[in-house]
């Protein structure tokens, strides 16, 4: 975890004007295609649409909390770890967001719960450094190992405590049997 850093998602929101409009109309294509899908017409793609747009997309439904949109490309085939260029995956943003419904569904689709980004923070961290607790039973009930450490040596329950994210602390303790004699890099414990 790096406190001064902007979030991925911050970075998603502030996205330029016209890069919201060719999301948007990369979302109608894509509703398009996946109507005629679920008819069960066959849907040809022009060379225009790529999958890099579509995955866009995907990380787009997840930011915006779009569960339906998120369950409906996710059965089309594309990738419940599909990462965002700023090396987060879309569970990671959901538990960031609080988005239970669209962890739900990237965790049934077979999102990796273990998956870290650059500084080896896990799905789980990131929930506890934003206060998420309400995506912990997901995130626990999918096996995400609460005593994982990130390159710094902190655990969920060390983070939670240095983010003054006290619920998160106690869940994570009462709940989750978070070993409590762990220390990071600089020898500190929870």
């Amino acid at each position: 975890y790096e406190p001064s850093s902007p979030s991925a998602v911050s970075l998603a929101l502030a996205r330029a004007p016209s890069q919201s409009a060719d999301l948007m109309s990369t979302w109608i294509t894509a509703s398009v295609l996946l109507f005629l899908a679920s008819r069960g017409d066959v849907v040809v793609a022009d060379d225009g649409f790529e999958m890099a747009e579509m995955n866009e997309l995907l990380i787009a439904s997840t930011v915006r909390n779009d569960a339906d949109m998120v369950g409906q490309l996710l059965e089309a085939g594309l990738n419940p770890d599909t990462v965002s260029e700023k090396g987060v995956t879309i569970l990671m943003m959901a538990s960031m967001m609080g988005h239970v419904e669209v962890a739900r569904s990237l965790l049934h689709a077979g999102a990796r719960i273990d998956a870290a980004d650059d500084l080896g923070n896990q799905a789980l961290m990131l929930a506890t450094v934003k206060g998420k607790t309400n995506v912990f039973g997901e995130l626990l009930s999918a096996g995400a190992n609460v005593n994982a450490r990130n390159k710094q040596g902190m655990t969920a329950l060390m983070l939670a405590t240095v983010e003054g994210q006290a619920e998160a602390a106690r869940i994570i303790i009462d709940v989750s049997g978070a070993k409590l004699d762990f220390a990071d890099a600089s020898g500190n414990q929870a």
